[in-house]
């Protein structure tokens, strides 16, 4: 059963269920709650499946997007037309917002009335809405990114994701280390389920348990849509020509992959191996689109395998931890 709690470092409720449970998406123990009749449990859990949304929405997609579109006005002269073009593209995400927490108000009406048709539809309909909000800020900045290579260079896609990093991204894991490899763990994935991936594009993440570390695993709903499609809807793949088209350590030694999908390197392991002498959360990317992503929670710094530490280019430093138990590499 998932164990939706207020966390005083988080200053918010998160979920901190059994690690086998965290991946089951929020909206199903919704819809749970619901057919055993335990309105109030429903609810409380449908708070939380907006409040996760929200908490990426606001704290990471929009700030992420905001920086982008000022470090390139900044280095195109552009100053005042791309914040304009952001300032519409944001109205138009808001309004869907406003839509995605419409339907959870339906929802609660439906169940106060003993509808539970109709407050089934109305929690799918709130993942509808912010589903479209996720999947169209990502093609944003993919699109912005590729803006950016295109007229200065692959390496401007680094500078404008340090930019990034430094402003929102410092802040949100300077408190990492200080995270149990549990709070680690729940963290992660509920950004992952607010991101809509996994099979039934609910949010499906699996996570399982190895000697050394955490393995979080899923069809991934930001980069994976990017070269997918909408596999729910069979929308297509999201036509671009920002990829990478040589090996960088920040591509994990690979061509092809889209300019948006190498900020999960450079924010988890390039930038902090830098700050903290190891990656935070080191991750497997692999160029078939079906597969999917694999992120590591490791719990000890010191316990965070060589691979990760070659691929980005940097030596693994000495006076290791324990080696590790059986599992993938």
């Amino acid at each position: 059963m998932p164990e939706l709690v207020f966390h005083e470092g988080f200053g918010r409720a998160i979920r901190m269920d059994p690690i086998a449970e965290l991946g089951v998406p929020t909206q199903d123990w919704v819809e749970h709650f619901l057919r055993r009749g335990e309105r109030d449990e429903a609810l409380r859990y449908l708070d939380y499946m907006v409040q996760e949304f929200t908490v990426l929405y606001r704290t990471l997609m929009i700030p992420w997007i905001r920086e982008t579109v000022g470090a390139l006005g900044r280095r195109t002269g552009e100053a005042t037309a791309f914040p304009l073009v952001a300032a519409l593209g944001e109205h138009a995400w808001e309004r869907f917002y406003r839509t995605g927490v419409g339907f959870k108000d339906e929802a609660a009406a439906a169940v106060a009335a003993g509808r539970l048709d109709l407050a089934t539809a109305a929690v799918d309909h709130v993942r509808l809405a912010f589903k479209a909000i996720n999947d169209a800020m990502v093609v944003w900045v993919q699109d912005l990114q590729t803006l950016a290579a295109d007229r200065f260079g692959a390496d401007e896609v680094v500078r404008l994701t340090r930019e990034a990093y430094d402003r929102i991204w410092t802040g949100r894991y300077a408190t990492w280390l200080r995270l149990s490899p549990h709070e680690q763990v729940a963290l992660s994935v509920e950004g992952m389920r607010a991101h809509y991936g996994g099979p039934r594009r609910r949010g499906e993440v699996s996570v399982r348990e190895e000697a050394d570390r955490y393995v979080l695993s899923w069809l991934c709903g930001t980069g994976g849509m990017l070269r997918m499609g909408d596999w729910e809807t069979g929308g297509p793949p999201h036509p671009t020509r920002g990829v990478s088209r040589e090996p960088r350590p920040w591509t994990w030694g690979r061509t092809g992959v889209p300019w948006y999908c190498t900020h999960c390197s450079l924010l988890m392991e390039v930038f902090p191996a830098e700050v903290h002498g190891h990656p935070l959360r080191p991750l497997d990317w692999d160029p078939d689109p079906r597969a999917p992503c694999v992120w590591y929670v490791y719990k000890r710094p010191d316990l965070v395998r060589d691979v990760h530490y070659h691929r980005i280019g940097l030596a693994p430093p000495r006076g290791r931890g324990a080696p590790p138990g059986p599992g993938a590499p």
